[in-house]
């Protein structure tokens, strides 16, 4: 594997995880008048129901690539 893509890789995944950590950070901003447990129980929704589609998405495109073999 290519280290340039490597390196892009990495620097994406931070920028990914940066963005959505001050969204998270932000949120009770956003959300003045919402209770904190219900700003976590959201975040932590979002987050599993992300990983549930990427899960799928990567499920789907190793299928795909086993079709082209």
């Amino acid at each position: 594997m290519d280290s340039a893509l490597i390196g892009r890789v990495q620097a994406f995944t931070t920028l990914l995880t940066a963005g959505l950590g001050a969204l998270i950070f932000l949120l009770p901003t956003l959300f003045p008048n919402a209770i904190e447990a219900a700003l976590y129980m959201a975040s932590g929704v979002t987050i599993l129901i992300t990983i549930a589609l990427v899960g799928l998405w990567t499920r789907s495109l190793r299928y795909a690539g086993s079709l082209k073999s």
